[in-house]
């Protein structure tokens, strides 16, 4: 990679990059959050939530760690310009929808809780779309190798 080549990119395409990573890293911590709470923790979330995550089967929390984790290094592989960030964030929306969608229809934690409790787990989905378009994008305009 010349000098000239990382001069060529448009500032955007880094600053695009690192939110990637954040909204990312803001993912795993809540992973590990989730994955790591404390019985009183638990104790202190209102019932409906802790009978959310309390219904959960364990393969939720493998789909869930492959969301993240792969958005992760997707992430980090946008910020190297390297062309497999694609397929990582591939696998990780396809994690993600299958996340969400049991989360919102398996469970029916749609009864469980309000109207705007959908609005983070579309967002979520859109950002995961977002990142295989921008992933796409940046290939076809020859920046990642």
């Amino acid at each position: 990679m010349t000098r000239n080549a990382v001069l060529s990119l448009p500032i955007w395409f880094w600053i695009v990059s690192i939110f990637a990573l954040i909204w990312n890293l803001m993912g795993l911590g809540a992973f590990i959050g989730q994955i790591s709470m404390t019985q009183a923790s638990l104790l202190a979330l209102p019932i409906s939530e802790k009978e959310l995550l309390l219904s959960y089967p364990s393969w939720m929390e493998v789909v869930y760690a492959v969301a993240v984790l792969s958005g992760v290094i997707g992430s980090i592989g946008l910020l190297l310009r390297k062309k497999w960030s694609r397929p990582l964030f591939v696998l990780s929306l396809v994690a993600i929808l299958i996340q969400m969608i049991y989360s919102l229809i398996g469970v029916t934690s749609l009864e469980s809780f309000s109207p705007e409790s959908v609005i983070l787990p579309v967002f979520i989905i859109l950002a995961g779309v977002f990142h295989v378009f921008f992933s796409n994008f940046s290939i076809k305009k020859n920046w990642l190798n």
